[in-house]
């Protein structure tokens, strides 16, 4: 097995373990709000058996909890587990060994957790995301093209955005549109794609948003201004930059 593949097939393992995580650290929000990163039931608080630590065949082989028979997120689970195994594999792909893989690894396991929560409880945790930009901003120097001004930047401009965007969509649809976890999770994501890359990962993954809501609407026939989890869309459009590079992307160049 050539060394790549050799590389891109443990940070797959890894990233399904790192999947079982997040899914600790969700459930263990639901139950307590605390951020936990161990399998428990997100109904009692019972702490997972041990098969519950196997990426992708723990969740079938614990659908109901032993204690309280409850059914969790066992779905969600093994889709997390599979999407961070297959994205940390893309991810070695993309940059090999260096600080940008090691970065952009821990980067999409904090936001991955912040969109299963988002998700589950439209909610985004300031406990993530403030961690998340500190951690962007003091490795932002060891980006290639990237450097502690453009993240400082990106993060300023993000949060301005969508201050504005929040402000608007309150005063067309009233609360619950866009919230304060929005507004920081967009300094975040400017933290970490710095500028002018920001303005790509945002609005892509307000396209993303709006698409998202397109098809609520249509598939629930819900009302226009319906709330919908915007977290997991807006990580979307940073995770593609990451995938794509970053900074280290041709068209980064000529921005």
């Amino acid at each position: 097995m050539s060394p790549v593949l050799l590389a891109e097939s443990a940070c797959a393992v890894a990233g399904a373990v790192a999947g079982v995580l997040i899914m600790g650290a969700a459930g263990h929000y639901t139950f307590d709000q605390s951020l936990l990163p161990l399998p428990v039931c997100p109904l009692c608080g019972h702490r997972g058996p041990a098969r519950a630590y196997l990426p992708i065949l723990g969740p079938l082989l614990t659908v109901k909890c032993g204690t309280c028979r409850g059914t969790g997120s066992w779905w969600l689970a093994i889709i997390v587990q599979a999407a961070m195994a297959v994205l940390w594999a893309m991810l070695s792909g993309r940059y090999g060994a260096g600080w940008p893989l090691a970065s952009s690894l821990i980067l999409t396991g904090l936001l991955m957790t912040i969109a299963v929560i988002d998700f589950q409880h439209r909610l985004i945790p300031s406990l993530l995301v403030y961690p998340t930009i500190l951690f962007a901003l003091a490795g932002s120097p060891l980006w290639p093209g990237l450097g502690f001004l453009k993240s400082l930047e990106g993060g300023a401009l993000g949060f301005t955005l969508f201050f504005a965007l929040a402000l608007l969509a309150r005063l067309v649809f009233g609360d619950g549109a866009l919230g304060g976890g929005d507004v920081t999770l967009a300094a975040a994501i400017g933290a970490i794609c710095g500028y002018p890359l920001v303005v790509l990962a945002l609005a892509l993954g307000a396209f993303l948003g709006g698409f998202g809501a397109l098809v609520v609407m249509v598939v629930r026939r819900s009302p226009i201004g319906t709330a919908i989890p915007y977290g997991p869309y807006l990580i979307g459009g940073v995770v593609y930059v990451l995938l794509s590079g970053n900074t280290l992307h041709p068209i980064y160049s000529i921005l």
